[in-house]
């Protein structure tokens, strides 16, 4: 608002959501009913910042959304005091989305993962579940490829296929969505041998529609010959010896292999990762992340994959690692321990913000979110120049390369507060941190010559505040006393 004075201004955020209305901060004309202030007040997470320069003043609202303030509004409230003039203005409606997460498919009933053979004559499901999304709503789509087919076809109701996808259901603590899609597959005939099925997914909260395959699905009493899942080639390995088959190696590796698959479907994977990090600008971070299998770690079964929003910046699967410039996943030997943290070498502004690692062991598969919260400490500069006795003049005080945004400056004289500085907007500098200046305009005596003036800092990313102190260099003529007029008394 510009164009009055801002002490007879107050600013009211009101948080809108259909008929409920929540303030964030106010300050209220407590003489007019009809501008109270609404409850509850300021809501955790939410904070109001102002900067008030000459007749202009700016209110900012900063929140984090969640969830609950899907499809609400923000309303900005100024209210002029002494003219009685009330303006506002309303936001469009916040949109908060989460990404689906997509599990393999599972062959219903459970069966050895490496061994996804139908039984001639007999009908299987398919199963996909879509958990972890928001809003409600989106799209799930079962394909069909056919042994030699190039590309998977869209199975529609005429097909002899039957697909189910219930209505979403809501996770308990109402921040996400979870459904399960199933497809009833007819009969198989030799026809089907070598058939891949796909479920496709699409929501609003996807650049691109997902999708996860059944790998090639074989028919049992088929001879084809087809390429194996590498993940399932260990156990064969073990039963070659100096590059000829053992009969017993291989009986043996038809029993460990299944044991073993077993297990792993078994195991119930778990993922743990800490909420949140915080790291410096220019030094390393590292995020969180371990999971457990309930037991040991079998590599050729794990797969790892860090996402940074929706970027992919490092992966593990079948034994090997791959990563973006800059990030990297642990050891191998780490991994086998649980370990399944993030490295980023150089951590910068643009690194802020959501991360997500995704672990999948077998057929299954978890997730975990953290968010990385970079800090950049201020620096202090004062420029020193003389002034003048009886002259206006201005202290600067420069603040420089801090982040985030939120920083407390002041000038102070002799330990006191001094009202009525003048604070510049922040500057962005190229590397994503912040400048601005403080000043201080006055007209200094040479009473002020023995006063420390001072500015003071006060951010997150210091433990105590830091403080430049500055003696003022008086220039001009000290005035001269004024002369004793003696006067004599004679007695006559």
């Amino acid at each position: 608002m510009e164009g009055t004075f801002p002490k007879d201004v107050a600013v009211t955020w009101e948080r809108i959501h259909s008929k409920d209305r929540t303030v964030p901060e106010s300050a209220g004309d407590q003489e007019s009913p009809e501008h109270q202030p609404l409850y509850p007040a300021l809501q955790l997470g939410w904070r109001v910042t102002e900067e008030r320069a000459g007749t202009r003043l700016t209110s900012s609202l900063t929140f984090t959304p969640t969830l609950q303030d899907h499809g609400a509004q923000v309303r900005c409230v100024f209210l002029h005091k002494a003219k009685r003039i009330r303006e506002e203005r309303v936001s469009p409606e916040i949109r908060v989305w989460a990404q689906p997460q997509v599990s393999e498919i599972q062959v219903l009933p459970e069966r050895d993962p490496c061994d996804k053979a139908l039984v001639p004559g007999q009908p299987e499901t398919l199963r996909c579940l879509i958990s972890g999304f928001y809003p409600g709503q989106l799209a799930v789509t079962w394909l069909r490829k056919g042994a030699g087919e190039k590309a998977p076809r869209p199975l529609e109701s005429s097909d002899p296929h039957r697909m189910h996808t219930p209505a979403p259901t809501r996770a308990p603590d109402g921040k996400s969505y979870s459904v399960e899609s199933e497809l009833r597959l007819p009969p198989a005939g030799p026809e089907d041998d070598g058939v891949e099925y796909l479920c496709r997914v699409q929501h609003e909260a996807l650049k691109e529609p997902e999708s996860r395959s059944s790998g090639r699905l074989r028919v049992q009493g088929s001879t084809k010959a087809r390429p194996r899942d590498p993940r399932c080639l260990a156990g064969e390995e073990m039963a070659t010896v100096g590059g000829q088959t053992d009969a017993w190696a291989l009986r043996l590796g038809g029993l460990l292999l299944p044991l073993l698959f077993l297990g792993t479907a078994g195991s119930q994977l778990q993922v743990t990762t800490a909420p949140s990090s915080t790291a410096r600008v220019g030094s390393g971070a590292l995020l969180q992340c371990r999971f457990d299998v309930g037991g040991l770690v079998a590599l050729d079964f794990l797969r790892v994959t860090w996402y940074f929003w929706e970027q992919k910046l490092a992966w593990y699967e079948l034994g090997r690692s791959q990563d973006q410039p800059g990030a990297s996943l642990p050891s191998e030997k780490e991994l086998e321990s649980g370990d399944a943290s993030l490295s980023l070498a150089v951590a910068t502004v643009s690194d802020e913000g959501l991360y997500r690692c995704v672990v999948g062991y077998g057929t299954q598969q978890r997730q975990g979110n953290t968010t990385l919260h970079l800090l950049a400490a201020p620096t202090i500069s004062i420029p020193r120049k003389p002034v003048v006795a009886d002259a206006e003049t201005s202290l600067l005080c420069h603040v420089g390369r801090f982040f985030p945004e939120d920083v407390d400056v002041v000038w102070m004289r002799d330990g006191q507060v001094l009202k009525g500085s003048t604070r510049s907007s922040p500057h962005r500098n190229t590397d994503g941190t912040f400048n601005l200046t403080l000043t201080y305009t006055f007209t200094p005596t040479h009473s002020d010559a023995s006063s420390i003036f001072s500015c003071r800092v006060r951010h997150d990313a210091l433990e105590q505040p830091i403080q430049q102190d500055v003696p003022l260099d008086i220039r001009g003529e000290f005035p001269c006393p004024l002369p004793k007029v003696v006067q004599s008394c004679r007695w006559c």
